[in-house]
């Protein structure tokens, strides 16, 4: 058994119109081109302020650099030179002490030998800083004492020896 129906249907539905997909996907990629845009030049502008300041602190750190080895040139060259002096002055001192009038009550040889002490005792102490202080060299005598003080005064980061 078979029916056959015989007619017409009609349907209609209320839909808002579909949007132009192509349309909406060309605003999305516009909208991210901008954003990107935007974030790359941010992006540019920091590496050259960081790029800049780190130039300047390069330079600053050079300069500080060389300004420090030019005074550590400096401190060396004054170094040997009143170590020269402390030399000269020393080899003075002691040209002056075994040339001079002998003591009285005691032998020239003993008062030799302290000054030659004290001396040497002088010359590796200055290695370890520039103001050296000689005392109680004194020989076997209880009578006899000799003193050697060298010391230094610190003018306008200049030593100068003084006596």
């Amino acid at each position: 058994m078979r029916m056959e129906m015989t007619g017409q249907i009609n349907v209609e539905v209320d839909a808002a119109p579909q949007e132009d997909l192509t349309r909406v996907m060309s605003e999305i990629l516009e909208q991210y081109e901008t954003v990107s845009a935007k974030n790359q030049r941010d992006l540019e502008s920091w590496f050259q302020t960081k790029t800049e300041t780190l130039n300047q602190e390069v330079a600053s750190s050079t300069e500080v650099l060389q300004t420090s080895k030019s005074e550590i040139s400096d401190i060396r060259r004054t170094l040997q030179g009143l170590e020269a002096e402390l030399q000269s002055q020393l080899s003075m001192v002691s040209r002056n002490y075994l040339h001079g009038p002998p003591f009285r009550g005691s032998s020239k040889s003993g008062h030799s030998s302290c000054l030659s002490s004290c001396l040497t005792f002088g010359l590796s102490s200055s290695s370890s800083g520039l103001s050296s202080s000689l005392s109680s060299c004194s020989s076997s005598s209880s009578t006899t004492r000799m003193v050697v003080i060298v010391t230094e005064e610190m003018v306008d980061g200049k030593g100068q020896a003084m006596g």
